[in-house]
C-alpha cells in the first residue's frame, strides 16, 4: 500500500526467488520511511511517562472552540480557550462567571450582581443604605448640598466690602452687617472696641465698638452698637469686654461674670501691663515693690535704702569707772576714752557713712550702782533722741528702737553717762547701732 513514508519499488512473487538486489532496495525503501516517520514523530508533542488516557472522546460539534490540556491526573483532555475565559472574567455580564463570582464589569455597573456594585456607591438614592450600613456618593451629596442651602447667605456682595455676616432679625438666616467689623479709617484715629458683652464697662471711654455676645441659650448673636443691644444683661453669659487706643498704645480689657460687675482683668498704660489691677513688671517698666519680691527702686542706693540694708557701729568699754553715782561721764563711740569728765574730740568716733542711726542696743557686765543710768547717743558732740536706761544693779540688754537720727559721713558719734544713786560703779558695758542707707 502505498503512502507518504515508503512503497515497494520492486515487488516480489510469493514461491518464487527473488534477487538479492530486489530484496535490498525494498529493505532500503523501508529504512527511508522510518527515518521519515522518526522525524515526524519529533515534530510533535512528547509526553515523558505516557498518561492513562491518550484521547479525547468529543465530536467535532462538543470539542469546537476547546484546546487539549492535561488535567489534574496529567491525561489529556479538552478544555475551553484560556484567552476566552480570561475575556468572561473581565467583561461577561448578566451572569455568573464561575461558581459564585461575577466579572469585573459586572460588579462595576451591576446589571446582576447583588447590592453592593461601584454603580450602587456612588448612585443609591439619598436615605438608602447600599449594604445597610452605608450610603452612598448621591446621599452625601445631595445632604452637603442641603446643608449648604439652610445657611441662607444673602445673595448680593455689591456694595458690601470689608462687611461681616450677622444673623437677620428673623434668625432665619445671614445679612451683611451695617457697618464694618473694623473701622480703619483714618490711620487708626477712632478708638476701637471689640466687646463680648450687653453692655460697654462705666471706664470704657471708646464709642467706636462692636460686641458679639452668648445668651443663657447658648446662641451667640452680633451688633454694630452696645447700645442698642436690647440685650437684657441678667440674660447674658460671662462677658468680655476690650477698649483699644491705637494712637497712644492704651489697652484694656474687662471681666464681667453672671449677676456681676465689671473689672478690669488686663491694662497697658504708659507702657506698664496690669493684671487685675497688679503690675507685670518687665524690664524699663516700674520699680518693682519690695512686697511683690522687688527693690521698689531703679537705682543700687534707693534699693539698699529700701531693703534697709544697713551697717552695724559697735563698741565697747572694758573696767569699772565708766560712769559715776550722781555724775556725767562721757566715752568715744569705739569705747576708747570711756569715763571722761567732759565731751571733746577725745570722746567721738567718726563715721564713714550717711544713713539713719536706728536700733540702739547696749548691756553691762558689772552694775553696782544703786540708781539708774540712762546712756544718750551724741552727735557732734549734741545730744539726740537715741537713748536707753539701765536700772539699779541691772545687767540685762536694754535697746531704744523707736528713736532715729539722720546722719551724714564724716559725722562723729559718742555717748553720755547721767547716773543717778549715790554708790556703786558700771562698767564692761558694750554696745551697737545700725545705720540703714
Amino acid at each position: 500500500m502505498a503512502n507518504s513514508f515508503w512503497n515497494f519499488l520492486t515487488k516480489l512473487v510469493s514461491g518464487t526467488l527473488a534477487k538479492a538486489s530486489d530484496v535490498n532496495n525494498n529493505l532500503s525503501g523501508i529504512e527511508t520511511g522510518f527515518d521519515a516517520v522518526e522525524t515526524e514523530l519529533n515534530k510533535c508533542l512528547q509526553v515523558t511517562n505516557s498518561p492513562g488516557v491518550m484521547d479525547i472522546s468529543l465530536n467535532a460539534a462538543a470539542r469546537a472552540n476547546l484546546v487539549v490540556a492535561f488535567d489534574a491526573s496529567g491525561d489529556i483532555t479538552a478544555i475551553t480557550n484560556p484567552s476566552t475565559s480570561a475575556q468572561n472574567w473581565a467583561t461577561k455580564t448578566g451572569s455568573l462567571v464561575e461558581s459564585t463570582d461575577y466579572s469585573a464589569k459586572e460588579y462595576a455597573i451591576g446589571t446582576t450582581v447583588p447590592a453592593g456594585s461601584a454603580k450602587d456607591w456612588a448612585i443609591t438614592p439619598e436615605n438608602t443604605t447600599v449594604d445597610g450600613t452605608d450610603y452612598s456618593a448621591l446621599h452625601w451629596a445631595a445632604k452637603a448640598a442641603a446643608s449648604a442651602a439652610s445657611v441662607n447667605l444673602p445673595g448680593s456682595l455689591s456694595g458690601q466690602a470689608g462687611k461681616g455676616l450677622r444673623v437677620n432679625s428673623a434668625e432665619s438666616g445671614y445679612e451683611h452687617a451695617g457697618t464694618a467689623f473694623l473701622d480703619l479709617s483714618n490711620e487708626f484715629s477712632q478708638l476701637q472696641k471689640f466687646n463680648l458683652g450687653a453692655e460697654i464697662p462705666s471706664d470704657a471711654t471708646n464709642t467706636t465698638n462692636l460686641i458679639i455676645y452668648r445668651s443663657a441659650s447658648d446662641n451667640f448673636s452680633i451688633s454694630a452698637n452696645s447700645n442698642s443691644s436690647g440685650v437684657p444683661v441678667d440674660n447674658l453669659k460671662a462677658s468680655l469686654s476690650f477698649d483699644m487706643n491705637p494712637n497712644n498704645g492704651t489697652f484694656k480689657a474687662w471681666y464681667k461674670p453672671v449677676g456681676g460687675a465689671w473689672s478690669t482683668i488686663l491694662q497697658l498704660d504708659n507702657n506698664n501691663i496690669l493684671y487685675k489691677g497688679s503690675y507685670i513688671y518687665r524690664s524699663g517698666g516700674t520699680d518693682v515693690p519690695v512686697a511683690d519680691g522687688g527693690t521698689g527702686a531703679s537705682t543700687a542706693a534707693d534699693a539698699r535704702k529700701n531693703l534697709q540694708f544697713f551697717t552695724s557701729f559697735t563698741g565697747n568699754a572694758s573696767g569699772s569707772l565708766i560712769s559715776v553715782p550722781g555724775g556725767t561721764r562721757y566715752s568715744s563711740f569705739s569705747g576708747l576714752n570711756s569715763g571722761q569728765a567732759i565731751e571733746s574730740n577725745l570722746t567721738r568716733t567718726v563715721v564713714p557713712v550717711s544713713g539713719t542711726l536706728k536700733n540702739f542696743y547696749l548691756v553691762t557686765a558689772l552694775n553696782t550702782l544703786d540708781g539708774s543710768t540712762t546712756i544718750t547717743l551724741m552727735v557732734n558732740g549734741t545730744e539726740t533722741s537715741i537713748s536707753v536706761t539701765v536700772n539699779s544693779s541691772s545687767t540685762s540688754v536694754v535697746s531704744d528702737t523707736a528713736n532715729s537720727v539722720n546722719i551724714s559721713a564724716g559725722s562723729e558719734l559718742g555717748l553720755k553717762f547721767t547716773s543717778g544713786g549715790t554708790s556703786g560703779d558700771i562698767g564692761y558695758v558694750s554696745w551697737g547701732i545700725s545705720v540703714f542707707e
